[in-house]
């Protein structure tokens, strides 16, 4: 695991407990992809409509979060067959939100920076983001 994926997933267990909020993988993704901290990354999303402990947050606020922090995203998805890891692994350079049925998580420089280990579900799309 990396060093940016223990600081985030730390962030967000302190989150968890201090006020038990969950659901941290638009807030990780996003945190990631801008080289911002959890805290500022779960307020830009609360800005955007993101409710704590609730289901998740949407794509588009996702979306509209990451250009509130200066990144610009495809507004086309790339189809993508296979996992997360996989995609990673055949993707050295570049930053990417890959999307799953009910979760997202950010792939940096062929790095899956993500909470859940083991990551094995099947991509839905995939979003290019550049800074």
């Amino acid at each position: 695991m990396s060093k940016t994926f223990n600081k985030l997933n730390k962030a967000a267990a302190f989150h968890s407990q201090r006020d038990g909020s969950r659901n941290h993988c638009a807030v990780i993704a996003l945190a990631a992809a801008a080289g911002v901290s959890f805290g500022k990354a779960a307020t830009v999303l609360r800005d955007m409509g993101r409710k704590d402990n609730t289901v998740g947050t949407s794509v588009s606020a996702l979306v509209c979060g990451a250009t509130k922090l200066g990144l610009k995203v495809s507004d086309k998805a790339m189809v993508v067959s296979g996992t997360a890891q996989r995609f990673a692994a055949n993707t050295p350079e570049g930053m990417f939100f890959v999307i799953t049925t009910g979760h997202v998580a950010c792939v940096k420089n062929g790095e899956l920076v993500d909470h859940e280990q083991g990551f094995r579900k099947k991509i839905v799309a995939v979003l290019e983001i550049s800074a």
